[in-house]
């Protein structure tokens, strides 16, 4: 994002990441009954409920940051063919509303995450090779971490190899650091809840109104 945004832009969008998972790393105790509740309080925390506008040099960027939970319940569920539990997504748009970047990350959430786990390695190769990115989210009462799927592909599912491999870090971090500055998540990647399909936008820059589009294959198996 740093080709497209001023440092002024990209501090308010991190300070909205870091503050939100903080905020929800917080409230852990009130929806910790499972992965759905918790995921969705952290949507709730860093969403902006609308674009947030900032004019820097006389140039005007709205951005929005949200997060989408992908169906994993009833038949036909997406998550067990991508393998993703969410998307967190970023948008930049001009004065005129015209589309300027999306990025996506998709991730798949666990809590108390802490054995070997086989099915999560099944979901996060179901991510890589349908999007070609994602994470893995862990909740726990003492803070939010997260591990990039070929990080957790490589541990075999197992948490202590993927820490002795230090690639578990602040879920904070990773989204205001990481995703913000490029170094992981996907340009034109989304999620279309009506298709229940990732999207990647074949160009860039587009208007809301025209985009031109082509779906990601999803013929991926179910496990």
């Amino acid at each position: 994002m740093r080709d497209l945004l001023p440092e002024f832009v990209l501090t308010a969008i991190r300070d909205r990441y870091i503050a939100g998972v903080a905020n929800a790393e917080a409230a852990f105790k009130y929806g910790d009954a499972d992965e759905d509740s918790l995921t969705g309080a952290l949507g709730q925390a860093i969403s902006t409920p609308h674009p947030i506008r900032l004019i820097v040099d006389d140039h005007t960027y709205d951005w929005t940051i949200y997060s989408l939970k992908i169906r994993g319940r009833g038949p036909g569920a997406p998550e067990k063919r991508t393998g993703a539990d969410g998307i967190f997504q970023i948008e930049i748009t001009d004065a005129d509303g015209s589309l300027l970047r999306r990025k996506g990350l998709p991730f798949q959430a666990k809590k108390g995450w802490s054995t070997a786990d086989r099915t999560l390695v099944q979901q996060t190769r179901a991510m890589l090779e349908l999007t070609g990115d994602g994470i893995v989210i862990d909740y726990t009462s003492s803070g939010y971490t997260s591990c990039h799927a070929s990080a957790v592909i490589a541990a075999h599912g197992r948490k202590r190899a993927a820490i002795r491999s230090k690639t578990i870090h602040s879920l904070g971090q990773t989204l205001g650091v990481e995703f913000l500055d490029c170094k992981i998540g996907k340009k034109g990647l989304f999620y279309d809840p009506e298709t229940e399909n990732f999207v990647e936008a074949s160009i860039e820059r587009i208007s809301p109104d025209y985009a031109i589009t082509t779906s990601v294959h999803t013929s991926f198996r179910d496990k």
